[in-house]
């Protein structure tokens, strides 16, 4: 375990695109959820991007008027929501998502190369699931040890989660330095930094990478095309980073 290297992917914008997809489910469940207090799930919530379902959720209700008490009772079915919306609408996700350019290489050299990989996202578990078996993306994930929105509300918190869960899974609890984050949004960037992780963003979400850089991660790629070879190093990456 000493020398185990552990990758903790974000789904959505670093592993797939699929946004018109990922609006459609989320107005729908708040709609279900929430509509009869009067919510409007089209409201602005700011950038939603790298928070987690529940997170997501709560601004919206709070914003349109509903009790902090009341909106947080109601996560629960607002995530059971999510799932059941996405079984049944399943296939409109399958028309428009895009799995991004390098990650079915990067994924699969990392895990021949020994690295055990899951990942942390503001997606419930089912949803996650969902997004990732059609695709094969699960091939080489190990899902055991990830982290899931419906395990905390605060992104960040997930770290602990994750090591956690290796403890659960292998025996033993990771050293944070051999734990490395790759996601699009500069809460990726604060989740690895919050739990001692390397954080490694990717340019292929909503942000630009200026902006990305501006949040101090220790490797910023355009892309994954080729990042096997930064990621798979054989020690762990340094605080200077390199990237493309």
């Amino acid at each position: 375990m000493a020398d185990q290297r552990f990758v903790l992917w974000d789904v959505d914008g670093t592993l797939i695109e699929a946004d018109a997809f990922d609006v459609l489910l989320e107005r729908t469940a708040l709609a279900e959820l929430f509509g009869g207090y009067g919510v409007d799930p089209t409201v602005d919530v700011g950038d939603h991007h790298g928070r987690t379902h529940d997170e997501v959720a709560l601004d919206v209700a709070v914003r349109s008027g509903v009790p902090r008490a009341v909106a947080i009772a109601r996560l629960g079915g607002y995530r059971m929501a999510l799932e059941r919306i996405f079984a049944e609408r399943q296939a409109e996700y399958l028309a428009s998502v895009r799995v991004l350019p390098g990650v079915r290489a990067t994924i699969a050299a990392l895990r021949r190369a020994g690295h055990r990989q899951s990942v942390l996202t503001g997606n419930t578990r089912g949803c996650a699931v969902r997004k990732l078996v059609p695709l094969g993306l699960d091939t080489h994930l190990d899902l055991r040890f990830g982290a899931f929105g419906d395990d905390a509300r605060d992104r960040t918190r997930l770290g602990r989660v994750v090591l956690d869960r290796i403890r659960m899974v292998f025996g033993e609890r990771p050293d944070p330095a051999r734990v490395t984050v790759v996601g699009d949004s500069p809460r990726d960037i604060a989740c690895a930094r919050a739990n001692g992780f390397m954080a490694v963003a990717v340019a292929t979400g909503a942000f630009r990478p200026e902006v990305l850089a501006a949040y101090g991660p220790d490797v910023l790629l355009a892309d994954l095309r080729g990042a096997e070879h930064i990621l798979g190093a054989p020690s762990p990456l340094t605080r200077t980073g390199s990237g493309r």
